[in-house]
């Protein structure tokens, strides 16, 4: 999944560093990726305010989700921290995800989330959050291309 999204940022124009550390980084990116996009996209909200009500509960739901499979995978991080965080430093962002819904283009939810399900489920980890935002996303994605 880190791979995977460094790659996609790397394609969209955007210098990915690469350190000694280097999964670990990306999977840190990944993960607040995976709790702020999707969500951004369903609810229509800025980053920063999925860390108000009602968004909350929601958010913190699939940074917990996220935490158990980083924690499988022997990543030692702080999921949650993370993606708040990174929702704090871009509060007044409208993430990607919700941009390309709004223009009617295909969004990266299965490359992100779509990934991450997979991940997780071969795993043995139930992600119900996740599998929810991945078939709402998708459900928007394909409404947008039927109304535009």
């Amino acid at each position: 999944l880190a791979a995977a999204l460094a790659e996609l940022f790397e394609r969209a124009g955007a210098e990915v560093a690469r350190g000694a550390d280097g999964p670990a980084e990306e999977w840190k990116k990944a993960m607040a990726n995976i709790v702020i996009n999707p969500l951004g996209a369903l609810l229509e909200r800025r980053n920063g305010e999925l860390l108000e009500v009602p968004a909350v509960p929601l958010f913190r739901l699939l940074a917990g989700e996220a935490q158990k499979v980083s924690d499988g995978r022997g990543f030692d991080i702080d999921v949650l921290a993370i993606a708040e965080a990174a929702a704090r430093q871009t509060a007044e962002n409208r993430n990607s995800m919700w941009q390309d819904l709004t223009r009617g283009r295909e969004t990266e939810i299965g490359a992100l989330t779509g990934k991450f399900v997979e991940i997780a489920e071969k795993a043995g980890f139930d992600v119900p959050g996740h599998r929810a935002v991945l078939l709402g996303v998708r459900a928007m994605e394909k409404a947008e291309k039927r109304d535009g």
